[in-house]
């Protein structure tokens, strides 16, 4: 199992140096927009439009790498309560929860997007860029917290078993 996790993390990690370059494009696209409109007052057309198309993937792509590190805010009043065989069930109905609530995002999101993609959504602003794009990392982004989930619901029923043979 710890082979498959290391390789799913592949995916995670890949995903959020993807979101750093992201975040790296949006911060240099602005600096030079508001150097630009503020030395030569000519701002770059477009760049509130494609902030808005890059902002998805900022927000959803690192979901999963974020999981994979358990960084994401929890209530831990539960969980603190128990230890043992309780705690790691505790911690599966959690991922189980987790796991639905992200499918039916992924699920949603991806609908979202076909129908974007179906009628040519595109930006308001000056320049028209397809939101059917940028849409679908609500999907992707969803879709790979739910492997994510998969395979630590997988590792903690493995850990589950091997605590009920003690």
């Amino acid at each position: 199992m710890k082979d498959i996790s290391k390789k799913y993390q592949y995916i995670d990690t890949s995903l959020v140096y993807f979101t750093a370059l992201l975040t790296l494009i949006m911060m240099v696209l602005s600096s030079t927009d508001i150097i630009l409109r503020w030395l030569l007052d000519s701002p770059i057309t477009g760049t509130y439009e494609a902030m808005q198309f890059m902002m998805g993937g900022v927000a959803f792509l690192a979901f999963a790498f974020v999981q994979l590190k358990r960084s994401h805010i929890s209530v831990s009043v539960i969980s603190e309560k128990y230890t043992g065989r309780t705690a790691i069930v505790v911690d599966i109905l959690s991922l189980l929860l987790m796991l639905l609530i992200s499918a039916v995002w992924a699920w949603a999101g991806a609908a979202n997007a076909l129908e974007a993609w179906k009628y040519g959504d595109v930006t308001v602003g000056l320049v028209e860029l397809p939101l059917g794009p940028a849409k679908m990392v609500v999907p992707l982004g969803c879709g790979v917290l739910c492997l994510r989930f998969i395979v630590q619901l997988i590792e903690q029923v493995a850990l589950l078993i091997k605590e009920s043979k003690k």
